[in-house]
């Protein structure tokens, strides 16, 4: 009887060595890649927010708080403190302070001319609830 082990028909360096897992290196990117966009894609979703809800990124008023325009005659604006006394011809701007911009502002109305000036198509802003100056109209 023969006690010696049988021969493998492959000897250990012609073996075929078992293929590279891939799961694991494409897992790991999947998960490097949303902890790196998960930043943007919040501050992308803050903007679309304050995109929609019309709040403007950069939010310029005619003048600063505690302030209101005032307005000459022959045109031309300014600011001075609420209740100050104006310059003289000079008298405080219907419209009081306001953003520069208030298309699709959530709590204020875009007004135009009621006769509109076709070289100035200009429109501006009145708080909503507030009276309309005359000789101005809701837009829309």
């Amino acid at each position: 009887m023969d006690t010696t082990p049988p021969v493998s028909p492959f000897p250990a360096s012609d073996r075929p060595s078992p293929p590279p897992r891939k799961g694991r290196s494409t897992r790991w990117w999947v998960a490097i890649s949303l902890v790196a966009l998960s930043p943007l894609l919040a501050i992308g979703g803050f903007a679309g927010w304050l995109m929609i809800s019309g709040t403007p990124l950069i939010d310029e008023w005619q003048c600063s708080d505690g302030e209101a325009p005032y307005v000459y005659p022959e045109g031309g604006s300014a600011c001075a403190k609420e209740g100050s006394q104006l310059p003289k011809g000079a008298s405080w701007d219907p419209f009081g302070n306001r953003p520069l911009s208030c298309h699709d502002r959530w709590g204020w109305v875009e007004v135009e001319p009621v006769r509109p000036d076709p070289d100035d198509p200009r429109t501006d802003c009145v708080r909503k609830g507030e009276p309309i100056p005359e000789g101005w109209h809701a837009v829309g």
